[in-house]
């Protein structure tokens, strides 16, 4: 029996798996985080999901994640968080407040 079959049928109602900032943390000391993050893109993206991966903080962790085949990073290591201000005057656009 084909897994990748099998998942399909389940006809789980998401596009996106996203990881969470607190197994991105621990990329670069263990071994064992680095081999989930590639099972975890394998079946999602093995679904058509996408994977986004939050609390990216350095190149290291930027490059084990874009290796695995991740095209969806955020976190400080591209900028810290930012309110509708600061986004409006980013895109040169307008915000409203939340």
């Amino acid at each position: 029996m084909d897994p990748d079959i099998v998942l399909r049928e389940l006809g789980l109602p998401f596009d996106l798996v996203k990881v969470d900032r607190t197994f991105t943390g621990s990329l670069t000391e263990r071994m064992d985080a680095q081999a989930a993050a590639h099972a975890i893109e394998a079946i999602a993206h093995g679904l058509g999901h996408t994977v986004c991966v939050d609390g990216v903080e350095s190149a290291e962790q930027e490059t084990l994640m874009t290796t695995a085949g991740c095209a969806v990073l955020q976190g400080r290591y591209y900028s810290a968080p930012i309110g509708p201000r600061e986004l409006e005057a980013l895109l040169g656009g307008t915000a409203s407040e939340p």
